[in-house]
């Protein structure tokens, strides 16, 4: 069974991520292969086990440093080429959600399944792991309604999905925003950041963490 890289009943909270996580930072992917496995061991029907990438570190937040070569996995439908905000966990780590959607209520998987993808896949999987199912791996894309001043990328977050602080600098999509105990909430449309205010944000957000 391939498992895609969306989530289904899952909240993932930057801040806290970004404490927790093995490494943070931006990194563009420059190639990607599918890990598949025999699915009886036979050599024949092979089954997937999600995709490995390989990326070159171009800001490092915690993890490691600029212009580092790494591997991360397993989720699907990542660019090659493409650049991403990542967080992600060592094997076995506190955010390592390799087998997570196995234990999903939703998706009412059959006993066993989650003991027996580790066994089938665990052997293929890079260290670093994406995490929150996915949710922890954040395109990086043009932000037209931020680029009065010139060409600015950044990340567009769902807020039913990611927990935005209300420091956070960036707005909702439409202009409005609303700030809830602490959170950003916007209604309909993403929050948009641009790549250095939440890599500066997060930096910022361990930093706290240590004083």
């Amino acid at each position: 069974m391939s498992l895609h890289g969306h989530a289904t009943s899952i909240f993932f909270d930057l801040g806290e991520s970004a404490r927790n996580a093995d490494f943070v930072g931006e990194v563009e992917i420059i190639s990607g292969a599918q890990l598949s496995v025999s699915a009886n061991g036979d050599g024949g029907t092979s089954e997937s086990c999600g995709v490995v990438y390989t990326a070159v570190v171009r800001t490092a937040v915690k993890g490691a440093q600029v212009g580092e070569t790494i591997k991360f996995g397993r989720y699907t439908g990542r660019g090659i080429g493409a650049r991403y905000v990542v967080f992600l966990s060592t094997a076995g780590g506190r955010l390592d959600s390799t087998y997570g959607a196995y234990r999903d209520p939703l998706l009412n998987l059959p006993p066993g399944a989650e003991a027996a993808a580790r066994q089938r896949c665990e052997a293929q999987l890079p260290a670093l792991r994406e995490t929150g199912q996915g949710l922890g791996t954040l395109p990086i894309e043009y932000l037209p309604r931020q680029s009065r001043a010139g060409y600015e990328t950044g990340v567009a977050l769902s807020t039913q999905r990611y927990r935005v602080a209300a420091d956070l600098p960036g707005m909702c999509g439409n202009g409005d925003s609303v700030a809830d105990r602490g959170q950003r909430i916007c209604f309909g449309v993403p929050f948009e950041v641009k790549t250095k205010d939440l890599l500066q944000w997060l930096s910022k957000a361990m930093e706290d963490t240590r004083r």
